[in-house]
C-alpha cells in the first residue's frame, strides 16, 4: 500500500526532472499524463496545486529560462539562441517571452550585456 500523497509527489518530482531535462517542441499534457497514470485534469489539478500554474505554464516558463540562458551567449545570435532551445524565431514565441519577461528578446540581450 502507498500513500496517495507520496505516490502523487514521486510522479509530480519525476515529470518535473524529465520536463527540465527534454524541453521539446511537441509538449502534450495528455501524453504526460498518461505516462504517469493520471488523468488529464487529475494531472493539471495536482501540477497547479503543488506549483500555482498549470503544466504548460511550467513548460513556457522553462523554455523562457533557457532562451534567457542562451541570449547571455554572446557568441549566438537571436536566431540561433533560439535555434538552440528548439523555438522558432519567426514563430510566436517571442510574444511569449516579452509577455513573460516584459521585454523582447533582443531587448533582454542588449539588458545584459
Amino acid at each position: 500500500w502507498a500513500c496517495p500523497f507520496y505516490t502523487d509527489m514521486l510522479l509530480f518530482t519525476m515529470f518535473l526532472i524529465n520536463l527540465a531535462k527534454n524541453i521539446t517542441p511537441d509538449y502534450d499534457t495528455g501524453k504526460i499524463a498518461d505516462a504517469v497514470n493520471l488523468s488529464q485534469s487529475h494531472f493539471t489539478r495536482l501540477f497547479k496545486k503543488q506549483t500555482g500554474m498549470t503544466p504548460y505554464s511550467y513548460y513556457q516558463n522553462l523554455k523562457v529560462n533557457k532562451l534567457k540562458e542562451a541570449l547571455c551567449n554572446k557568441n549566438l545570435t537571436v536566431s540561433e539562441a533560439f535555434r538552440v532551445c528548439g523555438v522558432d524565431y519567426n514563430g510566436n514565441f517571442a510574444k511569449i517571452f516579452k509577455a513573460l519577461v516584459g521585454v523582447t528578446p533582443s531587448a533582454y540581450r542588449n539588458q545584459v550585456k
